[in-house]
């Protein structure tokens, strides 16, 4: 995300939160940890694929953190 485009805090948060998806998988991470499927059943309609790039997006920005367990059946939590 480029700083220099924003001109106050609110630039900066609906960078960060705006989209079609985001406030809706942000309202189902809120409040606790999840594992990857929890938010993709909860939102419904957005794609394997969309979901993956917005929690990405939120872990560069420091958003979200996310968890790798390394076993043999994959387990991540956001």
């Amino acid at each position: 995300m480029k700083t220099d485009l924003f001109t106050c805090g609110l630039d900066v948060t609906l960078a960060v939160i705006g989209g079609k998806w985001k406030p809706l998988i942000l309202f189902h991470l809120a409040h606790d940890t999840r594992r990857y499927g929890e938010p993709k059943r909860a939102v419904g309609a957005v794609s394997h694929k969309m979901l993956i790039q917005q929690l990405k997006e939120w872990e560069t920005d420091g958003l979200v953190n996310r968890v790798d367990y390394k076993e043999i059946l994959p387990r991540v939590k956001c």
